[in-house]
This record gives C-alpha cells, structure tokens and sequence, in this order.
C-alpha cells in the first residue's frame, strides 16, 4: 500500500505494467501526518516513511513492526542484512505486538516497592478505579495501607 497526499506519485506508482499493480493499493491523504495516521491504524509488518518529512514523522509512529527511514532504508534491508529482525507482526499485531527478540524468550517479572508516604497519596485514586472496575476488596486493601 502506497499513502501519500502527492497524487503525481501515486498515479506514477499504480502505472500500468508495473510489477506489483495489480495487488498494490493506493490512497491519498490530506497531508503527511494524515498519511502517517492512517499508517498507523493499519499498524503495518514494514512501514516506510520517504519524502522531506521523513525523519520528522518517524518520531511520530506508534504501531509498526519495522519502521524504515528515507528512500534508501528500503524494506529488503531490515530484512536481510541491516539488523532488524525478519519475525515481526503482521496483519495489524503490531499495535499491540513487537518483533521476535530475546526478550521473547525471557521471562519478565514487574516489581513494586513504595516509598514511605506513597501509599497514602495514591490510595484515594487507586481505590476509586478498583471500585469502579467492581473491585472494592481491592480499594479497601489500598486504603487500609494509607
């Protein structure tokens, strides 16, 4: 899929004869952060962001599996030889998923210490959302540390 807000570019893209025209999508967007929205939403295995705007909008991208960067960061690199991984998400995973690394096969584990004084000052606002999630045995725990 192509997105760009250039109409020239997407018409010399779909040009009949192309190899990839027949299964190649093209849209046109207002302008280049509505562009990169739309990248977004679809949350794509490879993006790649070319145009002057390029290194501007990649600060910007939220949901991709690999984000290539300028006309020359082309997709075949990241997957072959400059370091990105080839294993990412796709059909839209990646707006929750990340790439196969060694840290999927590392177990996690989150660790939660309050300083003094912490209990009383969070317990107001974390009771509240227990309550709400229809959890009160959970507010009551956080007000009884206050």
């Amino acid at each position: 899929m192509v997105i760009s807000p250039d109409r020239e570019l997407l018409e010399a893209v779909a040009t009949p004869g192309e190899v990839a025209a027949e299964t190649l999508a093209c849209v046109e967007a207002r302008d280049a952060h509505a562009a990169l929205r739309l990248a977004d939403e679809l949350a794509p295995e490879h993006l790649q962001l070319m145009g002057a705007e390029a290194e501007e909008l990649a600060g910007l991208v939220r949901s991709a599996g690999a984000l290539f960067v300028g006309a020359d960061a082309g997709t075949a690199f990241g997957d072959y030889v400059a370091g990105s991984n080839h294993v990412l998400p796709t059909g839209g995973a990646a707006r929750f998923a990340s790439g196969l690394s060694p840290a999927t096969f590392r177990r996690r584990m989150a660790r939660i210490s309050l300083p003094a004084g912490a209990a009383a000052r969070l317990a107001p606002a974390g009771a509240a959302i227990a309550r709400a999630e229809g959890f009160p045995v959970h507010g009551e725990s956080m007000e009884r540390r206050a």
